[in-house]
């Protein structure tokens, strides 16, 4: 009995990758057959991972996504394995094998241009940045960069210690002691608040903010609500960003960058239900992960000129909750397979450092350097999310986020 248990474990837990593997190859074959079916022209052809004014609607890994999002056949949990698996392949097979630099050199490149151009416009103002989550994984190597470019950097964190032994080595490796920590607890409005008047107190003589990266987030907690009564996960990836945004809004310059940071998992849900956030028996860590990362990307789409961005499959702190993956030896297996986090860095490096084109970019998901389309979602039972107008489901959201966020007409 015990034996037909522990084969039954193995069995499931080997389904979603036999699975992504065989979606993979058949999403495989179906792009050598569209590759077939183009004129015989090398710009006609689409690439692996091609250059960056690559139109979305021709990407078919999308088109992928898409197919899992609308697997209604497989339960949530088992969508955002495949999507985890598919990015995985995705990264072994071509973002990180094909590269034609490394990441340190690409990090550089990218400080040092943009340090070039601005010295070449006569920008001798040395710009403003916040990053929250700045003391480790991704922020830090984000951080890191804009301080190579010349930046003024605020690691915004919970831990004044991580922090500080994050400015020591951030201020050894770049010799830029342009560096401060600022004490910031997404799971508190209160504390968001707090930290928005002292960057404003801070910028009173002086400045504004040129460059905020909502990078700081968490994956597949338990249940558990925040002191403002919300899901842990929701407010602190979706509600308390949106809140921080809002009350900096006087302190930005005009042509400030703001990216939110969201996941691939956003294909792997295709409804909104607040409800579900605070409902312990419908609870599920990864399933509210998704949606409250669905919530971002909703929410994003009302900010004009703002990015959201999806760093890639990165090896970072965020599966610490997410077994098995906290033991030695699946940790050593996503070292392999997941991007390091100055591999994740690049995407949000480029969007703010690199010369795009910001028609191109605003408001836009970027997923390993190139944009994606996003998904429709639905906010009502029973309806499709095709059948939903995306401007009504944002407009909704932005009322209910501000009025859970607690913010006054005014603000």
């Amino acid at each position: 009995m015990l034996s037909n248990t522990m084969n039954f474990e193995v069995a499931t837990a080997l389904l979603p990758p036999v699975t992504a593997v065989l979606l993979f190859l058949y999403f495989s074959y179906k792009r050598n057959q569209f590759h077939d079916s183009l004129p015989n022209e090398p710009s006609a052809h689409l690439f692996p991972h091609a250059e960056e004014h690559q139109e979305p609607k021709r990407d078919l890994f999308y088109d992928y996504y898409c197919w899992v999002s609308r697997a209604s056949l497989f339960p949530l949990s088992m969508r955002i394995l495949l999507i985890g698996f598919s990015e995985s392949l995705y990264n072994i097979l071509y973002y990180r094998w094909q590269r034609r630099s490394k990441p340190e050199d690409c990090i550089r490149a990218l400080a040092a241009q943009h340090l070039e151009r601005r010295q070449a416009e006569g920008k001798i103002k040395r710009p403003f940045a916040i990053v929250t989550g700045g003391n480790a994984g991704i922020g830090y190597e984000i951080a890191r960069a804009l301080l190579f470019a010349d930046y003024h950097v605020i690691l915004a964190c919970r831990s004044q210690r991580l922090a500080q032994s994050a400015i020591t080595r951030l201020q050894a490796t770049t010799g830029s002691d342009k560096v401060e920590y600022m004490n910031l607890d997404l799971s508190l409005f209160a504390n968001v608040r707090e930290f928005a008047g002292r960057v404003a107190e801070r910028l009173k003589a002086g400045g504004e903010i040129d460059v905020l990266i909502h990078n700081a987030g968490i994956m597949n907690l338990p249940f558990g609500l925040t002191a403002d009564g919300f899901d842990t996960q929701l407010q602190v990836n979706a509600l308390a960003p949106h809140l921080l945004t809002q009350l900096l809004l006087p302190h930005l310059a005009r042509s400030a960058h703001i990216l939110f940071t969201t996941s691939a998992v956003i294909y792997a849900t295709n409804h909104i239900d607040l409800s579900m956030f605070t409902d312990r028996a419908r609870h599920s860590g990864l399933g509210n992960y998704a949606a409250g990362k669905a919530c971002t990307m909703v929410l994003t789409r009302e900010w004009n000129r703002r990015l959201t961005y999806h760093p890639g499959a990165v090896h970072t702190n965020l599966f610490n909750n997410t077994p098995p993956f906290h033991l030695s030896l699946f940790s050593s297996l996503l070292t392999l397979v997941l991007l390091s986090p100055p591999e994740g860095a690049i995407t949000a490096l480029k969007l703010v450092l690199a010369e795009l084109d910001t028609e191109h970019r605003g408001g836009k998901y970027w997923f390993n350097e190139l944009p994606r389309r996003t998904p429709s979602v639905s906010m009502g039972a029973g309806i499709r999310p095709e059948e939903v107008k995306q401007d009504i489901v944002g407009e909704w959201l932005w009322r209910e986020a501000g009025r859970m966020c607690g913010l006054k007409e005014e603000e």
